[in-house]
């Protein structure tokens, strides 16, 4: 039986439509027909009494090769994989599933953006228009309707829309706990530069006068207790470096801050830069965070995004990590893998599914401030959007700020209120 086959089912039966009862599967074609219970026929041809979806082969086939899936539509709008001889299916469903979740596309070679990553603008999902659809629900809903039609009696679980807010904390303070004599140095750049204000901020923060404009851990709290949020911070605890903008993990602060949040909200580590380039860096990284957290640490999200297939993965693995919230694409929103519920990573290179769940975030702050430079108001409106998508499927919606995305500076920061903003708009 083929692996990829297996893990689709999974991804479809279990992760999505939250099925409690077995899948089993056959290829004795007897052994089908005499089967009393509710039939998925999987071939090219159809088969009485059972919802026929047609095999275009794909998962079937072993290794990676140049795969160009084809587009179609399906009940509800695009899908891969057009397969004929089918009255219930247009489409080789398994096949698209397997497509988006496995994230086939980016295991063949393709144009690295500056920081080695695959870019959006490459993606079937971005080429064909539904980047901002999750298109794997729309696909697996379909196939429940056709299980509702032909098995009246058959009901599926209620799903509920579930939320989670994650903060990357890419630098922990913007002056507090830096090297003061720096500080200082910064101060008369600013002076030069002609921003009294931020010069007057950085001298009153190094010297304990006024709370660092990046501390919003307690803003952070209270949003999270009026709406009661699940939330995650993913921190940098490497070495700082020209991307890695973190305070040391021996600083004083850096620890105290470690601490501070540890009482509110649980911690996963935040892999530096250049992490994907050693699993020492990564395991280094990790226990000095857990040395200063006082619990293992199991979930993940890369810096910068830096995802490759599959090292990036197999590493973390390796590390103890079991949850990553790295699925998703840092200079655009939208669905990467086209799904919003957790699943399990599938390894194409050696064919097996791997102990690693998989939670996709769909809305970065920078993607609109950096990338797309929208204003605060339009990215409010395309947040909402996003979010109403997750919300019509039952899905689960991550979002991903950063800290310096909140900051209180002397200038005023358009950005600041965004966040609550959101919130409210989906739970309030």
């Amino acid at each position: 039986m083929s692996p990829r086959l297996k893990y689709t089912a999974d991804v479809i039966f279990k992760r999505v439509l939250k099925l409690k009862i077995p899948v089993m599967f056959t290829q004795e074609m007897e052994e089908f027909l005499q089967f009393d219970g509710k039939k998925i026929n999987y071939s090219l041809y159809p088969v009485k009494d059972s919802i026929h979806i047609p095999c275009s082969g794909f998962l079937f086939q072993t290794g990676v090769k140049p795969v160009f899936p084809g587009i179609c539509h399906g009940a509800f709008g695009k899908a891969l994989f057009p397969v004929d001889g089918s009255n219930d299916f247009t489409y080789d469903l398994f096949a698209a599933v397997f497509y988006m979740v496995s994230r086939y596309e980016e295991y063949l070679p393709f144009e690295r953006d500056k920081h080695g990553r695959f870019q959006p603008e490459h993606s079937l999902a971005f080429k064909n228009n539904f980047l901002d659809k999750p298109v794997v629900h729309y696909w697996v809903e379909e196939l429940k309707d056709r299980l509702m039609l032909r098995y009246p009696s058959f009901s599926f679980p209620k799903k509920k829309f579930r939320f989670i807010s994650t903060i990357d904390v890419d630098n922990g303070y913007a002056f507090k706990g830096k090297n003061v004599l720096k500080m200082m140095g910064a101060a008369i750049r600013d002076v030069i530069k002609g921003d009294i204000g931020l010069a007057t901020q950085r001298i009153q923060v190094v010297l304990g006068l006024q709370k660092d404009p990046y501390d919003q851990y307690t803003l952070h709290k209270k949003i999270k207790t009026k709406y009661k949020i699940p939330l995650r911070y993913f921190i940098l605890s490497g070495q700082p470096s020209s991307y890695d903008h973190n305070l040391p993990p021996y600083n004083n602060a850096f620890k105290d801050l470690v601490k501070r949040i540890r009482k509110f909200s649980k911690i996963g580590i935040h892999p530096s830069y250049f992490s994907n380039q050693s699993i020492s860096i990564i395991e280094s990284e990790i226990k000095t965070l857990e040395k200063i957290y006082g619990k293992k640490i199991t979930e993940s999200r890369q810096h910068f995004i830096r995802l490759d297939f599959p090292q990036t993965y197999r590493q973390l693995i390796k590390s103890g990590i079991r949850c990553d919230y790295s699925m998703g694409f840092p200079t655009m929103p939208g669905f990467r893998a086209g799904i919003a519920e957790p699943y399990l990573f599938y390894d194409l290179t050696d064919e097996k599914i791997k102990r690693l769940f998989i939670r996709p975030f769909q809305i970065i702050d920078t993607s609109y401030i950096d990338y797309l430079k929208l204003n605060p108001q339009d990215a409010l409106k395309h947040m909402k959007r996003i979010a109403d998508e997750v919300k019509m499927v039952n899905g689960m919606l991550i979002t991903i700020f950063h800290d310096r995305t909140f900051s209180q500076t002397p200038k005023p920061n358009r950005w600041r209120s965004v966040y609550q903003k959101f919130i409210k708009s989906i739970l309030g």
